[in-house]
């Protein structure tokens, strides 16, 4: 069973900035749940 996650404001996620463009990050990277 697979149950969907949703993040809430505080949490720290992992983000694929994959494939890039231009200067943009690429790989893995944290980001914070602002809202």
């Amino acid at each position: 069973m697979v149950t969907n996650y949703v993040p809430e404001a505080g949490d720290i996620i992992m983000l694929d900035f994959d494939p890039q463009v231009g200067r943009e990050q690429a790989k893995r990277r944290p980001a914070l749940v602002i809202t």
